[in-house]
């Protein structure tokens, strides 16, 4: 009875991992979160949000991620199902990038988030299931590619077109 319900959760909760589309690009994961969310801001316009969802997040960066972020949420589909996470959306500005990496590097054993993705004025841009875990992350095919390759120098990852 129990295996079965948690089969069905799981089928009816598990999130669409291709709603970047077969056709973007493939980044792998950087070799340092704080280095990634400096980089936001070359990749992304500032009108862009964060999402960051976590289940595990240390008291100074909770506070810091409750007093930055803003009311204005996009429909993103989670990644985790039990228990219940922290969702955040900060804006992707220069001040709260560096705000949140900063307070990353100086909070002993702060975790990567779970998930994390950038939603933009024409929706999904980013998408990172699995972050903490080292998967790689899929940018919408139209983000011009000059920009992707400065991220991926800027981050120390590789990038190859999908499709």
């Amino acid at each position: 009875m129990i295996p079965e319900l948690f089969r069905k959760l799981l089928r009816k909760g598990r999130p669409n991992r291709t709603s970047i589309g077969s056709d973007g690009w493939e980044i792998d994961a950087p070799q340092a979160f704080p280095v990634f969310l400096r980089s936001l801001p070359s990749l992304f316009d500032a009108d862009s949000l964060l999402y960051l969802e976590d289940t595990d997040t240390p008291p100074p960066i909770l506070g810091f991620l409750r007093e930055h972020e803003t009311g204005d949420k996009a429909r993103i589909p989670g990644g985790t199902l039990f228990p219940k996470p922290n969702v955040f959306y900060v804006p992707i500005t220069t001040e709260s990038v560096d705000g949140l990496a900063s307070l990353l590097e100086s909070t002993q054993g702060a975790p990567v988030p779970t998930h994390v993705h950038v939603n933009d004025s024409a929706g999904l841009a980013l998408q990172w299931y699995d972050a903490s875990a080292g998967d790689p992350m899929l940018v919408r095919a139209s983000v011009d590619a000059g920009r992707i390759i400065a991220f991926c120098e800027r981050i120390g990852s590789s990038h190859r077109r999908r499709g």
